[in-house]
């Protein structure tokens, strides 16, 4: 019953964190406002945290296991692997759209976090183009991937959930998910299983002189 009752308290704790980061920024948020968020004394708060900065960093470690959790639901067994990185791209980047401060935290967004956090962050980036590599290398094994540097390709996907995750300049039509999944769908098949450029070209050659026949 114990458990349950600290669980629930730092489940509140680390929401209200949550919120107020996003509306109010790392800086101008405070500990006795998120106790007040939360509802609970500014010494339960520290219960579970011993500063400011590693309330943000609990409140990131959620999210972080959040979309991880998410990312093992939406992977299936011997799935190959650019369906499985699709699979995990889609289900993934929902969630990122839907989060406000989830994307924002992601680009380190000065507004929302001190400059002293960056490194946490880059520390969680690290961890997810490593497993993103560790894939592609499997899939460079198995024949459905080709490239030349799994490394660089592990990268730019994962800028490319900031990109879809942040991206203001886009309109909301444009960040729908279905059309995200759709253009996903085809940068994968084009991309790593696509031909070569020079095979491509012959292909389309071959097709024009069926079509003048």
């Amino acid at each position: 019953m114990r458990n349950n009752k600290t669980n629930d308290s730092r489940e509140r704790i680390l929401a209200a964190a949550k919120r107020n980061f996003e509306r109010y920024g790392f800086r101008k948020s405070s500990v006795d406002d998120i106790a007040r968020d939360a509802n609970v004394g500014k010494g339960t708060v520290y219960n579970y945290v011993s500063s400011k900065d590693d309330l943000f960093v609990q409140t990131m470690n959620l999210e972080a296991a959040k979309l991880w959790g998410i990312a093992k639901q939406a992977m299936q067994p011997a799935q190959p692997v650019p369906e499985k990185l699709l699979a995990v791209f889609c289900s993934v980047i929902e969630q990122i759209m839907s989060d406000p401060f989830l994307s924002r935290a992601l680009m380190r967004e000065p507004d929302l976090m001190a400059t002293h956090l960056h490194s946490f962050v880059l520390d969680l980036e690290r961890t997810a183009v490593s497993w993103i590599e560790d894939q592609i290398r499997q899939g460079v094994a198995e024949g459905s991937v080709r490239t030349n540097d799994p490394r660089l390709l592990a990268y730019t996907f994962y800028k490319i959930y900031q990109v879809f995750g942040y991206a203001s300049s886009l309109e909301e039509g444009e960040r729908d998910p279905a059309r995200v999944r759709s253009f996903m769908t085809d940068l994968l098949t084009r991309g790593f299983l696509g031909l070569n450029a020079g095979a491509a070209n012959a292909d389309e050659s071959q097709k024009g002189g069926s079509n003048e026949s």
